[in-house]
């Protein structure tokens, strides 16, 4: 399987560093796994500025192009419209629904993930 990072993620316009975003090796614990997960951290008050969207877009690039790896999987907490939006941005579509995520407690608020995937195929087809 393809190596994985996160990277650190800086603004262009002034050098801070906002977040990391990248790919991580996800284990047989996900009921989807073992995958690669392209995922994000972004600091709150960098929200909504395309950031994510962005450097996601270049990830999957890389990925699709170089590593050559036919998927990657992507998820969030049931709440968190905004990173749904970032998928859906990437041409990412709903693969397998909801699903707990085994790093919570059932009983976790959060316990419960939605599931997109990102398909090389698609990804070369629209760039």
């Amino acid at each position: 399987m393809a190596s994985q990072t996160f990277w650190v993620t800086e603004r262009i316009a002034d050098g801070s560093l906002i977040g990391a975003i990248g790919l991580h090796r996800l284990g047989d614990d996900f009921p989807f796994g073992p995958a690669l997960e392209v995922g994000w951290r972004l600091g709150r008050d960098c929200w909504g500025n395309g950031y994510v969207t962005e450097a996601a877009r270049a990830v999957l690039d890389y990925a699709f192009g170089t590593l050559d790896v036919p998927r990657f999987y992507a998820f969030t907490a049931l709440a968190n419209k905004r990173s749904e939006i970032v998928m859906q941005r990437l041409r990412m579509r709903v693969e397998g629904g909801e699903f707990p995520h085994p790093d919570y407690l059932p009983t976790d608020a959060s316990a419960m993930h939605m599931l997109y995937v990102a398909k090389k195929t698609i990804w070369m087809s629209d760039s």
